[in-house]
């Protein structure tokens, strides 16, 4: 195997870790360590050096755009800052052509926990939507977890191999006597 893909297919791994253990931190304590920030940050950075993933532009207006997103769902006090600074690290790694995927997939996965989390655990999450409750803390979803899985979900998928390249689909459609889109 060239050291190039050794190398992508280390942070890859790398980065699932990280996404794993800060969604356990979220889940356990309701916080997200800095440290997997950090890791996430190094990762993207050993990532670019070795000339892997989006293009660097594409990285950074996906960052932008994700911190300015859930930097004003986190004033709007909608998520947690943790939840924020790996919502736009991930996006680092996925740059703009993902970013879309990248946030539906995370809030659908965000609504299925929740919706789990009303049927299973129906008494703690109406307690957390009364005053009492909510002077309690803790309440709302541990966002981390949906983001760890949206995140190495479409980490993933950008694995897989392009489609058909243009002169197979022609080749095709030719064979059925149809015209290819283009």
């Amino acid at each position: 195997m060239p050291p190039a893909d050794l190398a992508r297919y280390a942070v890859s791994g790398a980065f699932c870790l990280v996404l794993a253990a800060a969604a356990a931190s979220d889940l356990r304590s309701r916080r997200i360590p800095n440290w997997a920030i950090l890791a996430l940050l190094l990762l993207f950075a050993t990532r670019i050096a070795t000339g892997g993933g989006p293009p660097l532009l594409s990285s950074l207006a996906a960052a932008g755009i994700a911190l300015a997103v859930t930097g004003g769902l986190y004033l709007a006090k909608v998520i947690g800052a943790g939840d924020s600074k790996l919502f736009t690290a991930v996006a680092l790694f996925l740059g703009l052509s993902d970013l879309g995927a990248f946030a539906l997939v995370t809030t659908l996965a965000g609504g299925v926990i929740a919706v789990a989390n009303l049927i299973f655990n129906r008494k703690k999450v109406l307690r957390g939507m009364t005053a009492a409750g909510r002077a309690e803390g803790r309440h709302g979803l541990p966002y981390g977890l949906p983001i760890a899985i949206s995140g190495i979900l479409i980490l993933s998928l950008s694995w897989l191999p392009p489609a058909a390249p243009a002169a197979s689909r022609e080749k095709i459609a030719h064979e059925f006597g149809v015209q290819a889109a283009h």
